[in-house]
């Protein structure tokens, strides 16, 4: 498991390919967060400003981690054209 200092910004990233696995952009692209608190939160690209496109199919988040030590567990997720879902992946804050 990837360890960053607490206060960190860490950058995670979401892949979505088609059905021929070729990166493509879905309708909706979400990421869902739990911070170590335990609080889940929802952000969509486009809604706000917490999701950003890099290129064709690769979405970003840069993840705030100020007071906020212990396991990080965040999802990719998208709906419409391109329905996928990339499993909990996390991190931890020392």
């Amino acid at each position: 498991m990837t360890r960053y200092p607490e206060g960190q910004v860490v950058t995670v990233e979401g892949r979505f390919k088609n059905t021929l696995l070729v990166l493509a952009d879905p309708s909706v692209v979400k990421l869902t967060v739990r911070t170590p608190d335990e609080i889940d939160t929802t952000y969509e690209y486009l809604v706000g400003a917490q999701v950003a496109k890099t290129s064709t199919g690769i979405y970003t988040s840069d993840l705030d981690t100020t007071s906020k030590r212990g396991l990080w567990i965040y999802t990719w997720w998208s709906t419409g054209s391109i329905q996928a879902d990339s499993g909990e992946q996390e991190f931890y804050v020392e």
